[in-house]
């Protein structure tokens, strides 16, 4: 470099008032950028448990009383929102990796197949845990429109379709008031209905049946909350039914995930 250009690159030095930065500056942007990545492989796990913990408890039974054809259905139930969630996920790792010191190195389809695989893995631990169907419970109760949001979810809150769901909030012989997923009460007429000994207050329930009129819901069949119907014909405990669940009885097939829903 001549002197003149140095003398020039110097004046520039001084005039912008740059300094030079510390080591440990750049150490912890990187580690910074690790830690970011970090948690959104965490939050990508739970957002693939999350998907698992709906698919496995989703009622696949019920199609004809929503849809004209059982694709239509699958293709409204599948959890779009944690699709979602998951794919801004990917491009956050992607982004955070490529700041870090060798990220230039890996195109976005190394680590996007990379982040797939580990957070299906962590998915999986999180869903047989049971800490994927607590986070849908929590957001379901927490947040009203959630089930808006997730057709998987907000199925049972379509009473004028015979499906409808909520909490135990009394009961009195075959009749129990039932709070939805909305916050409205409702009158359920039990009587003659199916899995019956699921009624208690506090209970999640998913109820179906018909609409009587305003207030007013006749159950031909209860289902717990976790899980979903096909038992209730008659296979016997420790049975296996739809979605590769274990029936509990007549209860209902209950999935690994319900376990820290009980």
């Amino acid at each position: 470099m001549s002197p003149e250009v140095s003398q020039k690159v110097l004046a520039q030095i001084q005039h912008d008032k740059i300094e030079p930065v510390g080591k440990w500056r750049f150490v912890w942007r990187r580690l910074l950028f690790w830690l970011l990545a970090g948690v959104a492989v965490v939050l990508g796990g739970l957002s693939a448990g999350t998907a698992y913990f709906m698919q496995a408890n989703q009622d696949w039974d019920i199609w004809p009383r929503l849809t004209d054809s059982f694709i239509t259905f699958f293709l409204l139930v599948l959890p779009y929102f944690w699709i979602i969630l998951f794919g801004i996920f990917v491009v956050l790792v992607y982004l955070n990796l490529r700041h870090t010191k060798y990220g230039y190195r890996w195109h976005f389809w190394l680590i996007a197949g990379g982040y797939v695989v580990i957070t299906a893995v962590l998915g999986a631990i999180f869903y047989q845990a049971g800490l994927a169907g607590k986070i849908e419970t929590v957001l379901g109760e927490a947040l009203p429109l959630y089930h808006h949001v997730n057709y998987g979810s907000g199925i049972w809150a379509k009473p004028e379709s015979g499906l409808l769901s909520g909490r135990v909030v009394s009961v009195s012989g075959t009749v129990f008031i039932l709070e939805d997923l909305d916050g409205q009460k409702w009158t359920i007429a039990s009587a003659g209905a199916v899995n019956i000994d699921l009624i208690a207050p506090e209970a999640r329930l998913k109820i179906v049946g018909e609409k009587a009129e305003a207030g007013i819901f006749r159950a031909n069949e209860i289902r717990s909350w976790c899980g979903c119907g096909g038992c209730s014909a008659g296979p016997s405990a420790g049975d296996s039914c739809a979605g590769g669940a274990i029936c509990e009885g007549a209860s209902g097939c209950q999935h690994a995930g319900c376990s820290m829903m009980k």
